[in-house]
């Protein structure tokens, strides 16, 4: 499998303090993986020096939003007396998601040989 992007890029652009090894490294994983499931209905492979990189940040800052979210460190809203705070993290979520598969979109457009695409169609008579 061709790593897309490192624990150091997703620690530079979130400014994460989690560990790299135990908890970053499977979030990028995961996104590889996602992104590699997809390519390969295409028999493609991903480069890290395309949109695919930038589709595996996309996703892996997902993956951290949703960690964060799911062990309560970044709950949706804080209420402190009469003082409340909210954000909508979830629409982040869904937001990097939506571009991610964006990028791998057009890297399959401009790398899938459109011709070897088939697609059938049965009509009942």
């Amino acid at each position: 499998m061709v790593t897309y992007c490192t624990t150091a890029e997703l620690v530079a652009l979130t400014g994460s303090t989690l560990d790299p090894t135990t908890v970053l490294a499977p979030i990028i994983e995961q996104a590889e993986r996602e992104i590699d499931t997809k390519l390969a209905r295409f028999s493609l492979s991903g480069s890290p020096t395309s949109g695919i990189k930038a589709a595996c940040l996309k996703l892996s800052i997902a993956g951290l939003l949703t960690r964060y979210r799911l062990d309560g460190t970044q709950p949706s809203s804080i209420k402190m007396g009469d003082y409340t705070s909210s954000d909508n993290i979830d629409q982040a979520i869904a937001q990097l998601t939506a571009e991610a598969w964006e990028l791998v979109d057009d890297y399959i457009q401009v790398n899938a040989n459109v011709s070897d695409n088939y697609y059938l169609r049965k009509a009942n008579r």
